[in-house]
């Protein structure tokens, strides 16, 4: 496995580089975000190191790389002038950050504990075979709960090693419970959207229900072709998007309620 991914500029890198090396790993260079994303598809990596600077859209890089490499910590670095605007916005998507001038106490202790980290979590896929989890969560109809479930569910698919997939099912879910919130609710915050996740060696299964009259879901399904480009289609409810991003799904209590399958690979 590779070490350590760097994307920096040639200076600083060759710093990193250097220093690292020194450290026994094993370091691969990129200057450039679209070369490095196509690294982590192609590489396995135990932490990676970015530039804030070079990663103009931080939300596009976090998809990315959360697709190929979803259990890597990633370190940030910054100039000492930016460690405030930096920090805020991207705590949550990055391990740590380290400030420039590097201090080499400072770079070895960071990484160090990263790669520690990362070993720890891929250990702890070894309990997969055996993992069944299960849980309800009941959340008011709103577009905010909508927002704090799908974070949940990504940080939950995540935990349970469903890397490269977490995107597609969390796509799938956020659709499914906008609709519950939009077409089921009608909007109505005093109705509820219910989730019931369970995950097991073979599949997570996301159940999404909502408090509303149900709907013709038979006629929906009929209605959306095999091959569409309009995928977001009101009149279809995104059914051509949920089908895209799951490996299967159904209706169930009249169209109440929707249940999204994705298997492990």
């Amino acid at each position: 496995m590779k070490d350590v991914l760097i994307i920096e500029d040639d200076a600083h890198s060759g710093v990193l580089k250097t220093l690292l090396k020194h450290e026994g790993y094993v370091v691969v260079e990129k200057t450039d975000v679209a070369e490095s994303i196509h690294e982590i598809e192609q590489n396995r990596f135990s932490v990676i190191i970015a530039d804030v600077n070079k990663i103009a859209d931080l939300t596009d890089f976090w998809k990315e790389k959360l697709e190929a490499a979803a259990l890597v910590p990633i370190i940030l670095t910054c100039d000492v002038t930016r460690v405030e605007e930096t920090l805020f916005p991207i705590k949550q998507n990055v391990y740590d950050i380290i400030v420039k001038p590097y201090d080499a106490a400072e770079v070895k202790k960071v990484v160090a504990d990263a790669r520690e980290y990362y070993l720890r979590r891929e250990q702890a896929k070894e309990i997969f075979p055996y993992l069944t989890a299960a849980l309800t969560i009941v959340l008011p109809s709103t577009v905010k709960s909508v927002g704090i479930a799908s974070t949940y569910i990504r940080q939950i698919l995540v935990t349970h090693g469903f890397g490269r997939d977490t995107n597609d099912m969390a796509v799938a879910c956020e659709e499914a419970m906008m609709n519950a919130h939009l077409h089921g609710n009608a909007k109505d915050p005093k109705k509820n959207i219910t989730l019931k996740i369970r995950i097991d060696s073979r599949r997570a299964a996301i159940s999404i229900g909502d408090d509303g009259p149900g709907f013709d879901y038979k006629n929906a399904i009929a209605g959306v072709p095999a091959r569409t480009n309009d995928v977001y289609r009101g009149s279809g409810r995104g059914i051509a998007l949920i089908h895209m991003h799951t490996d299967r799904f159904s209706y169930r209590c009249g169209g109440t309620v929707i249940v999204l399958i994705k298997n492990r690979r």
